[in-house]
């Protein structure tokens, strides 16, 4: 989470030391000034400042999928996550979350730093996870299909 922090910090330093893309600039010419913008930066400096604005607007309320690179619907704060391993805290944020899936078996397991396994769940649109605490510095591996992260609201009392 802090470097989720430190790279949100960073970006905004970044783009208040830079003009924004003008309005009288074609489309063509803003994504060529944007991508003459970040020539110079590393993939994975890329992909933590993807992260962190992801990471961003899922706080903010936007419902967006992780493979897309624009928000989606604000409606609800939720994600869906396709198949493959995550590390929480880069990836993922900690937290707590409701996990479910779109009718699809899947298979979410937690893992931690070294890799070692700490729990499994099977997911099918009948069982879903209620409530699944994840923690800075864990893996989450999901198998079959895309699964959805919301954030746990409790019982709802």
């Amino acid at each position: 989470m802090k470097k989720n922090l430190c790279a949100v910090f960073l970006l905004i330093v970044f783009l208040a030391s830079v003009p924004f893309v003008s309005s009288a600039m074609t489309q063509d010419e803003g994504y060529q000034y944007i991508h003459d913008m970040f020539a110079e930066t590393s993939d994975e400096d890329l992909k933590a400042l993807l992260t962190a604005v992801q990471v961003e607007l899922m706080y903010r309320g936007y419902t967006f999928d992780i493979n897309e690179a624009h928000p989606a619907v604000a409606s609800q704060k939720e994600v869906t996550v396709p198949p493959g391993t995550y590390a929480v805290g880069i990836d993922i944020p900690e937290g707590e979350y409701t996990v479910c899936t779109n009718g699809y078996i899947s298979m979410l397991t937690i893992k931690d730093i070294s890799g070692n396994f700490i729990t499994a769940y099977s997911l099918s649109s009948s069982t879903p996870i209620g409530k699944l605490v994840i923690e800075d510095g864990q893996y989450v591996e999901i198998v079959g299909e895309s699964v959805i992260f919301k954030p746990y609201q409790g019982l709802g009392f």
